[in-house]
């Protein structure tokens, strides 16, 4: 019986300590895949803008596995970019206050890159924020459902330690997000697991 409830007591402390790491240590890392059948074949571009609202040096977003049907023509960069779409990763930090990669396309029926954010605060009112884009040849944004009145097609405001992007709507391409497990956190687990199965069965040889 004393036995046992050592074991429950270990497992649950192993239990927050894994829940605490993997809050502070992990980023957040989505898939996003775009349908841009509606403007099919049009000139235009993608725009990735990454906001520094806080004043500080400490967020990041990182763009990579990108996918897609369109035919990509130049880039512009501002502020602080690191690589490319193609090929990836690209890196964009929050090194200046207005960070933007640009992309020129003719738009193909599908757009697909895994978005990789951090989460450091201090988090404020204003916050960094990643924004995404899709614009036509007049560099006008299509339009969404933004409530900023932006026509974001995503956002992603880092205001806290696992942030998650608002997709919004929008009649020339729709867009969905979805959260990739992270592996470093599923191996952690499995190996504090079998560390916790191997005091059990030594205290259980004692007892």
């Amino acid at each position: 019986m004393k036995t046992s409830w050592n074991f429950t007591k270990l497992f649950k402390h192993f239990a927050l300590v894994f829940a605490l790491g993997v809050e502070t240590a992990y980023a957040s890392i989505y898939d996003v895949t775009i349908d841009t059948s509606p403007i099919q074949s049009t000139a235009g571009f993608m725009a990735f803008d990454l906001i520094d609202g806080d004043g500080l040096i400490n967020n990041s977003i990182t763009i990579s596995n990108f996918s897609s049907d369109a035919a990509l023509i130049t880039e512009a960069v501002t502020g602080d970019v690191i690589g490319a779409l193609n090929p990836g990763p690209m890196v964009i930090g929050d090194g200046d206050f207005f960070n933007e990669m640009l992309q020129e396309v003719t738009f193909g029926t599908f757009v697909n890159f895994r978005l990789e954010t951090t989460g450091n605060g201090p988090f404020g009112p204003t916050p960094d924020s990643f924004a995404f884009f899709l614009l036509d040849s007049g560099f006008f944004p299509y339009p969404t459902n933004d409530p900023l009145g932006t026509d974001a097609l995503m956002v992603l405001d880092i205001d806290n330690a696992q942030p998650v992007p608002q997709v919004f709507v929008s009649a020339s391409a729709s867009a969905n997000v979805s959260l990739v497990p992270l592996p470093g956190a599923i191996v952690l687990l499995m190996s504090g697991l079998v560390a916790l199965a191997g005091v059990a069965r030594k205290s259980a040889g004692r007892h």
